[in-house]
């Protein structure tokens, strides 16, 4: 356990290594934070499963997970069972925000002064880099610009934690969450592309259509005009794939990059001539003002 829920605020924490995750009860609508409890033996002293909101499904995996039933674990999941048993599983705490390397964490509590509002726990091996409360007050007061920026990252990240701990509705390990995360960002990210590259159809095609009666216009092709527009919009969607077309407008977007880089070298050089005209300017009006500054001596002098 990095730290649990009512703990005092002290430090937070960088992640260099390993997997660390907030854990909590699983409830059917929506998890609930937790300190984790201590394991006894003795089971009238423990809550009963429907005391603790747990029915159906998960009560029976809570059940099979219960230091009870190691033995039958044992000859079913030898090496699931080393992990389960460490843990215990009397806390019935299971991970629903997960942390790897180059992450953060512990930072709201410590820039809003309040006790740890939830419980974090070291799902794999790690380690962690650990700054004070101390230093970080020094850090915004060297760089008050930055202070109001970190609170508000820190506000969207316990707004992000609140909306994943209430996706919580079920009990599984860190590997299970991490896979079903993994998976849901993929297709997240493939509807993403996918929409974007109807939307560039949508505008591209139109465009290529007038390009293409163009030059059917140009060569005289009378019969492939007229073929070409009856496909019309439709006809073009449908020749290439989504993966060719997104191809096609990368390469596009790499020629207008590099036009756009060449334009810039242009301005650069204009600028350096620009410099130069004006250093020529400013030498011939300070020549002219020493002529002057002459000719008025020399009328004075006679």
């Amino acid at each position: 356990i990095a730290f649990q829920m009512h703990d005092f605020a002290f430090h937070l924490t960088l992640v260099l290594s390993g997997t660390f995750a907030y854990v909590g009860h699983p409830l059917p609508g929506g998890g609930i934070d937790a300190m984790p409890s201590a394991p006894t033996n003795d089971d009238e002293d423990q809550p009963s499963l429907s005391q603790r909101g747990i029915s159906g499904k998960m009560s029976k995996f809570v059940k099979s997970m219960s230091p009870h039933s190691h033995s039958t674990l044992d000859r079913q999941v030898p090496s699931t069972t080393a992990a389960v048993s460490s843990q215990q599983f009397s806390t019935l705490l299971f991970p629903y925000k997960l942390f790897g390397p180059n992450t953060y964490f512990g930072d709201f509590e410590c820039l809003h002064g309040s006790l740890r509002r939830a419980t974090m726990r070291c799902e794999s091996g790690g380690s962690t880099l650990v700054l004070k409360k101390r230093d970080l007050s020094e850090l915004i007061e060297e760089f008050p610009q930055f202070g109001d920026v970190w609170v508000a990252a820190a506000q969207g990240r316990e707004s992000s934690r609140k909306r994943a701990l209430s996706r919580l509705r079920r009990p599984h390990n860190y590997h299970a969450f991490a896979a079903v995360a993994i998976q849901k960002a993929y297709r997240a990210w493939k509807n993403r592309v996918l929409e974007a590259t109807s939307q560039l159809l949508d505008v591209v095609c139109p465009i290529l259509s007038e390009h293409v009666k163009l030059v059917d216009k140009s060569i005289g092709s009378k019969s492939s005009g007229s073929r070409l527009s009856h496909r019309g919009h439709g006809g073009l969607r449908s020749m290439a794939t989504p993966e060719q077309s997104l191809s096609l407008f990368t390469g596009e977007i790499n020629k207008m990059r590099g036009n756009l880089g060449n334009l810039q070298a242009e301005m650069q050089q204009q600028a350096a001539d620009f410099i130069e005209v004006r250093e020529a300017l400013d030498a011939l009006l300070q020549k002219q003002q020493q002529q002057r500054q002459g000719i008025g001596r020399g009328v004075c002098a006679f």
